[in-house]
């Protein structure tokens, strides 16, 4: 999804308008439509009491919903006038929804936070806002087991190509009670042209919805060498389009080489376009993302296929 491209030429029309002749009256606008934000926002917040009441009553406890965020926030920025800046309506939202989430039931969110590596904690800050607490590790073993073990309701670990441990983050999730575990979010959510760095948020036991625009991971097993050639063949071969793979092994921890594989496409336990791999591959689901929305001449080289 791309983004109406932010334009100042909108704003300064705007305020060269000839109803706007004096600062005084600009700021008694201000102070009228800050009057009228606060009374909505207090309107916002009675609704959210309500649906945490009705959750409550029918003993719901799921309240994080990733794929309905996602949707919200693309609606509001592909409806957005250009006079607004897309980061600011993106910040402000994503405050309001977590804010709102904190309400229903509080939690906090693991972050990989090693020294003066700053990165995934700006990130996790802005996604999931200053009301949201932050519990800081500085080994992404710790994170995936504070969210396994209950501490932390989500943890936001680094891209699998930055994690420099000798057993990635994502091989975690295969077995015991961290295989509920899966991908949840990519961040940023709103991505940068400028390079900024990616992190991914994993969940246990958050509901995966589609959005229309998703991406899904796939962790296969094998006790066979298999060239990356022919895996990308087989995968197809199953009408399956790879957008990334990246393979994994170590004597130390057995035999077995492990693929985590990016699929295009919105998938759930059970899908029936996976079951062609089980012939030849153990087969794990390990979650995904609603594609994070991409600014005018923004291209993400990570869903690049290799």
């Amino acid at each position: 999804m791309f983004i109406k491209k932010f334009d100042r030429r909108a704003m300064t029309d705007t305020f060269n308008s000839p109803d706007l002749l004096s600062l005084a009256s600009l700021r008694q606008k201000i102070d009228v439509l800050d009057d009228a934000l606060l009374r909505l926002l207090e309107e916002r917040t009675r609704l959210i009491t309500h649906v945490a009441d009705l959750k409550k009553k029918d003993n719901t406890v799921i309240y994080m919903r990733p794929a309905r965020e996602a949707s919200i926030v693309r609606r509001l920025l592909s409806s957005a006038d250009a006079i607004l800046p897309p980061d600011m309506v993106f910040r402000l939202w994503r405050e309001l929804m977590m804010a709102s989430l904190q309400i229903e039931s509080a939690f906090c969110v693991a972050v990989y936070a090693p020294p003066l590596q700053p990165d995934l904690v700006m990130l996790a800050r802005e996604h999931f806002g200053g009301a949201t607490p932050l519990l800081f590790f500085d080994n992404t073993a710790a994170v995936v087991r504070s969210v396994s073990e209950g501490t932390a309701l989500l943890g936001v670990v680094p891209d699998w190509h930055e994690d420099s441990n000798e057993r990635p983050w994502w091989r975690q999730i295969l077995g015991g009670e961290q295989a509920s575990l899966g991908f949840v979010f990519k961040l940023p959510f709103l991505a940068r042209a400028n390079g900024t760095k990616k992190a991914y948020v994993v969940g246990r036991g958050v509901p995966r919805e589609e959005t229309g625009n998703d991406h899904s991971f796939v962790i296969l097993r094998t006790h066979k060498e298999i060239s990356r050639t022919s895996l990308r063949q087989q995968l197809s071969n199953a009408g399956l389009e790879v957008l990334n793979l990246f393979p994994w092994s170590d004597p130390a921890f057995g035999d077995d080489t492990y693929y985590l594989i990016l699929l295009n496409g919105f998938f759930t336990e059970g899908d029936a376009r996976l079951a062609p791999l089980q012939k030849n591959f153990n087969v794990r689901l390990a979650g995904g993302y609603a594609v994070p929305v991409e600014p005018v001449g923004v291209v993400d080289a990570e869903f690049t296929p290799v």
